[in-house]
């Protein structure tokens, strides 16, 4: 029976700026990505609209596919199951022993009683979580969390004022000893399986990093907006007028700085 650690992916859906995968990649143990679509997540709320709805659901699926392909080109597998985590990390336990899970933290009560659920069906494993969907690190605030600012002008004046720099982007590892499960990887569900009608129009923008990347570079680059950020900033009715950047703020955070020392090249230049 084959000894891992496991990177657990929520709404990490990424490679870079990802301190679990790098410190599970540090741990000289084969790496295995996992990720579950949770049906509770698509299940209705307590007021009967639905937590997650078809368009949202085809993001997340593109995402998935997306995190697959990058995992993959760095030596580590993703298993991907259409069940509660707490059920995956179970059925993976009867076949592999899991070291360690490497995971970002969530805060939102539902995400922690799913993690919860799966530290008891792993009482012997180690969870090591991080900080992972914040610009600034909580540890390097210039106040104490519970004097947070009531409002973002408040806050960046502060940050401003304290000259708090945001913590440089992490690379991912270029490649990883990827653990070798003997089981089928999986495949996304299809919106049906999701309990989802079809899609009835084409979505604007598609899941996955790849295409965060490619939309920032168009945004900047091709349509030169950031020129005119400012005086757009509040529009939004057109596309390109505002950034519209659904793929999360870190993810975006993390483009911005790759692609900063190149914007200003280009302006320079031009």
């Amino acid at each position: 029976m084959e000894t891992c650690v496991i990177v657990w992916f929520r709404k990490d859906l990424r490679v870079h700026d990802h301190q679990p995968l790098i410190r599970a990649a540090k741990s000289g143990l084969p790496v295995l990505g996992v990720y579950s679509f949770d049906p509770d997540e698509y299940s209705d709320t307590a007021y009967g609209f639905p937590k997650t709805d078809r368009h949202r659901a085809q993001f997340i699926r593109e995402s998935v596919t997306d995190l697959r392909d990058t995992l993959s080109d760095i030596g580590v597998p993703l298993l991907i199951r259409h069940e509660h985590p707490a059920d995956t990390f179970a059925s993976i336990s009867k076949e592999m022993n899991i070291e360690s899970v490497f995971l970002h933290e969530e805060i939102g009560s539902e995400e922690q009683q799913v993690e919860q659920a799966v530290r008891s069906e792993l009482p012997d494993t180690t969870f090591i979580v991080d900080h992972g969907h914040n610009l600034y690190h909580p540890d390097d605030l210039p106040f104490d969390l519970q004097d947070l600012p009531d409002t973002f002008s408040q806050f960046r004046k502060k940050i401003e004022k304290n000259g708090t720099m945001v913590r440089p982007s992490l690379h991912p590892p270029k490649h990883v000893q990827g653990a070798h499960p003997p089981f089928n990887p999986g495949e996304p569900p299809s919106l049906s399986e999701l309990g989802l009608e079809e899609l009835d129009r084409e979505p604007r923008y598609r899941g996955g990093s790849s295409n965060a990347r490619q939309r920032l570079m168009e945004y900047m680059f091709e349509k030169d907006r950031l020129r005119v950020y400012k005086e757009t900033r509040n529009g939004m009715l057109k596309e390109d007028i505002h950034p519209s950047f659904p793929h999360g703020l870190r993810t975006v955070a993390y483009l911005l700085r790759s692609c900063t020392s190149r914007f200003s090249n280009t302006r320079q230049s031009a």
